[in-house]
């Protein structure tokens, strides 16, 4: 098969920046009217020759209703795969490279509806579960080297341009620049999605140029993941010349590629300066063979502002960030790893492992169980937290602080609190470092409550820990245990052993001893429990747990009871 030019050519016209492999086919655009804001519904299980006006008379390819979108309407699309080179009149595809998804000035386009579209509300929609892919794999099937050239592409585009909740893979740009999305005098935002196994020359997921007609672009990317791109030259996931600025929040970049430097990201000028702004942001496993393993400065004309993020495990192993011929790199508040001390920053930039809970099934979260817990918890700068630019939470607000982590986790949920939650305080203190805030962590082994409840822990051991105790008494082992919040001694029972332990560490911010952060062996002894013990008539606890081991069942169980009610009292 002739393979098409690498080289992008803008697209003039609408029907040429719409659909472009129709144009080149001599096909003319699609001339349905539209009314202003109205929703247009896509599902790729739908019948051919519908019109997007509900779910059961859906589009069934997205870029027929890219065609007919004006500004001010909604495109919700269902999950399944669509490819750019495919329209009702070529249901098959064209296989034309050129082919591609245009951004359209106005058009908000969300995908993860589910097959239908569920209940017909926007409600319905979950990116994560109904997984709906824009994918480039057109031609000979796993065969990258006839893909779309550019899977997305934002030109001459403002902020009103929107692509939320997408996959987007297997674009390839041959030499050129953004597989997954190529940018040019564009302003898009983009929001939860994933840049999935793209290639290029240069930024195998995003390029954006600042050459000829393509002016300085000021793309926003907001909870997006960067993961197995490729790019034969600089910026595996992405290139980035003439930005003023890219912003991007929350996002992770894993496992991308640079034949040159840049394993994930590298910044050049083209014919503008170019500026970086990053809050939030983990790089971990990319590789730029010429040095940057997570990012590349080329030129003195680019500068950053980087807070909140973690460089860690990227190759060349000590040389996460390289900065050439006097660029700017400003980083505060960041996880960097070196060979020794840390990245220049007022001090407030760490150099230790990030801990994330299981790098080898790609979770990047932030381990939070005692003893190990992670550095970059609590550890970033509240101040530097940006603002909702891209209204995640869709409230109306732009100007609110960014509610949600990479999880993308309201703050009203139980198992996440959102992009600020201050362990000690809860929601609203003391951001982390990285993509995902830590909500909880577990504190002490016999805090049981908190531990297993969740938010807000109390970090106390008292009368709520010693009744759940007792409500997994198992001292035979029947029932089995296993994996009871109270078996410290994890012998799948609950008893004596279990019971002591628990007396032993009982403490709360006003007990003397307090708590202590993080201890494993033991709080000390507890005036409450002495006290409570002395009524009962010991002398402490050594004399209690003696008694118990000479004590029947039904005794220990009542004094048990005994000790909680004025523990509890």
């Amino acid at each position: 098969m002739r393979r098409a030019s690498h080289e992008h050519k803008s697209l003039r016209g609408q029907c040429k920046r719409r659909w472009p492999a129709a144009a080149a086919c001599g096909l003319s655009c699609a001339m349905a009217s539209s009314t202003y804001g109205v929703v247009r519904r896509v599902d790729t299980t739908a019948a051919i020759g519908g019109n997007g006006a509900s779910w059961p008379t859906a589009f069934k390819h997205l870029n027929d209703a890219i065609a007919v979108a004006v500004s001010g309407d909604e495109i919700w699309v269902a999950q399944g795969t669509y490819r750019p080179d495919q329209i009702d009149l070529f249901p098959g595809g064209t296989n034309i490279r050129s082919a591609t998804f245009s951004l359209v000035d106005g058009v908000k386009l969300y995908a993860g509806f589910p097959t239908g579209g569920g209940n017909n509300t926007f409600q319905a929609r979950n990116p994560e579960l109904y997984i709906t892919t824009l994918s480039g794999d057109i031609g000979v099937p796993v065969d990258y080297l006839d893909n779309s050239l550019h899977v997305v592409t934002a030109q001459d585009v403002t902020a009103t341009a929107k692509l939320n909740g997408f996959w987007i893979r297997d674009g390839n740009a041959d030499s050129g620049t953004g597989g997954g999305i190529y940018i040019c005098n564009a302003q898009p935002q983009i929001v939860r999605c994933t840049f999935d196994s793209n290639r290029a020359g240069n930024g195998g997921a995003v390029g954006s140029s600042a050459a000829g007609t393509c002016v300085g672009s000021t793309p926003v990317f907001v909870n997006c993941s960067f993961v197995k791109n490729v790019a034969a030259a600089a910026g595996g996931a992405m290139y980035l010349s003439g930005v003023r600025p890219f912003t991007g929040h929350n996002c992770v970049f894993d496992s991308n590629t640079a034949g040159g430097q840049g394993g994930a990201m590298f910044v050049g000028c083209g014919f503008e300066s170019s500026t970086v702004i990053l809050r939030n942001c983990t790089f971990t496993r990319n590789a730029a063979a010429q040095g940057g393993g997570a990012m590349a400065w080329g030129t003195s004309c680019t500068t950053s502002d980087i807070v909140n993020c973690i460089f860690w495990g990227d190759l060349p192993a000590n040389n996460e960030i390289q900065v050439a011929n006097s660029a700017t790199a400003g980083i505060t508040y960041s996880d960097v790893q070196q060979l020794s001390g840390t990245w220049p920053g007022a001090g407030t930039n760490i150099n230790a492992p990030p801990m994330f809970v299981d790098i080898l099934v790609d979770n990047l979260r932030l381990r939070n169980v005692c003893p190990l817990v992670s550095p970059c918890i609590d550890a970033g700068s509240d101040a530097a937290v940006p603002v909702d630019l891209a209204d995640l939470d869709n409230d109306g607000s732009s100007t609110e602080q960014l509610p949600w982590d990479r999880d993308k986790d309201t703050p009203t949920t139980v198992s996440h609190w959102g992009r600020v939650f201050d362990v000690a305080a809860g929601p609203g203190t003391k951001v982390d470092m990285g993509a995902y805030e830590s909500q909880h962590i577990k504190r002490l082994r016999w805090d049981i409550a908190s531990n297993l409840q969740g938010p807000p822990p109390d970090d106390a051991v008292n009368i709520n820990d010693f009744l759940m105790l007792l409500s997994d008494w198992s001292p035979t082992g029947v029932p089995a245990c296993a994996g009871c919040g109270a078996d410290f001694d994890y012998d799948s029972q609950v008893g004596i052993t279990d019971w002591l332990q628990l007396l032993a560490n009982w403490c709360s911010s006003t007990t003397t001893p307090p708590c202590i952060y993080c201890k494993t062996n033991g709080q000390g002894p507890s005036p409450v429990v002495d006290g409570a013990l002395a009524v009962m008539g010991f002398s402490g606890l050594d004399e209690y747990g003696a008694w118990l081991e000479q004590a029947s069942a039904e005794e220990a169980y009542a004094s048990a009871v005994t000790l909680a009610l004025l523990l509890g009292g």
